[in-house]
């Protein structure tokens, strides 16, 4: 078996938040400036990471980045009603552009001509990066897909084994 990330790795997370960035902001008057995009992925990591850690819901880290975002245009967030919808407007653009580097299809068709299975780990929710694979053509072609989410620990933490009586891991 190999193991792969899915964001980043074989799904072009950057790319897909660029595009949607460049679609979505116009609605605000706005454009995608490098300096907003790079406020949207210092924003994006630290809730994220906030999620990952799980001091906040899933819902809550993405309107923290719209928090953090939305005044950098012009547009401060004095109510937090309606982020959800605002969220959503974002996520739209993000879906559409969603696609795999281009020496995934190649990658994958030499591993599993080699007899090994691909299959994935991701610090992502079931519903997203499921709807991902489906999407970019990569369900069926990688094999599980196993989430932080379920595990309820996300990389690069360390899951805990208990320790045998010996005393070894």
């Amino acid at each position: 078996m190999v193991l792969f990330d899915l964001d980043g790795t074989l799904f072009d997370h950057r790319g897909a938040v660029t595009t949607a960035l460049e679609g979505w902001l116009p609605s605000f008057g706005a454009t995608a400036s490098a300096e907003f995009v790079d406020a949207w992925f210092a924003a994006e990591e630290r809730h994220f990471s906030a999620w990952r850690r799980r001091e906040v819901t899933f819902a809550e880290q993405r309107r923290r980045r719209l928090r953090d975002v939305l005044p950098l245009i012009g547009h401060p967030v004095e109510d937090t009603d309606g982020l959800d919808d605002v969220f959503a407007g974002y996520l739209r653009h993000y879906e559409e552009a969603w696609q795999v580097y281009d020496d995934v299809d190649a990658a994958l068709a030499e591993l599993t001509g080699r007899g090994l299975r691909p299959a994935v780990l991701s610090n992502g929710t079931v519903e997203q990066q499921t709807a991902k694979l489906e999407r970019t053509g990569l369900a069926g072609r990688v094999g599980t897909l196993v989430t932080a989410e379920e595990l309820g620990a996300a990389k690069p933490s360390r899951l805990r084994t208990p320790r045998r009586a010996s005393g070894w891991a």
